[in-house]
């Protein structure tokens, strides 16, 4: 895991419509307590900047591009971030709450004690990722690469994880009650003995004991 490299001086910066632009490119930022609506922002481009407390919900970005990112407190509740890519960056504490980030691609990055239900990651990569504490109830990971994604203490109930690759994927210490997955995709995961019991249960085996009918 590569984490942020972020400088020690940053240029403090405001959120306004007319600041972050399609097809530009902003680094060594920080912003602090904004709220606003991106709608319609193209290709993106961010590097080494820290957020912190700032709210992006609702926000509309096509293709945005984020490298050496941090995020604190910050809200992306129902954002549309199509085609996203994030390499080396951390999200603390932050609401993503029914964030879409469909065909996004992500890389050494952490998520930690977020809100992320409801949001949806179809079709997306995932490469060295850690899910640290987060409540990722009902998320949807349909058809993501999930291989060797760690989910540390994360809530994971209902979640949807059919066609996703699990190869390496550590389940472990995470509660998956209702997720729905098939034979296929949890070949190589990592499950304690509880989760192998309940996950053999929804591939439709019958458990039983050597005295038991």
């Amino acid at each position: 895991m590569k984490p942020p490299d972020i400088p020690k001086k940053l240029t403090a910066a405001k959120l306004t419509d007319s600041f972050l632009q399609s097809d530009e490119t902003y680094s060594r930022l920080t912003f602090t307590g904004d709220q606003i609506q991106l709608q319609g922002v193209e290709h993106l481009v961010l590097k080494k900047t820290q957020f912190q407390g700032v709210s992006l919900d609702y926000s509309v970005l096509y293709a945005p591009n984020l490298i050496d990112l941090q995020m604190s407190q910050c809200s992306l509740a129902n954002a549309n971030c199509e085609r996203l890519i994030v390499r080396r960056a951390e999200f603390v504490g932050c609401r993503l709450l029914g964030m879409n980030v469909t065909d996004g691609h992500f890389q050494d990055v952490t998520f930690r004690d977020c809100d992320i239900q409801l949001a949806r990651f179809r079709f997306s990569t995932f490469s060295t990722v850690v899910f640290e504490e987060c409540n990722l109830q009902e998320a949807n990971f349909q058809g993501a690469d999930l291989s060797g994604v760690h989910f540390k203490k994360c809530t994971l109930n209902n979640a949807e994880m059919s066609q996703a690759t699990l190869q390496g994927t550590d389940f472990r210490t995470s509660m998956i009650e209702g997720v729905r997955v098939g034979p296929k995709e949890v070949v190589g995961a990592v499950v304690d003995h509880f989760q192998a019991a309940y996950m053999a249960s929804l591939l439709g085996l019958v458990i039983k004991g050597e005295d038991e009918e």
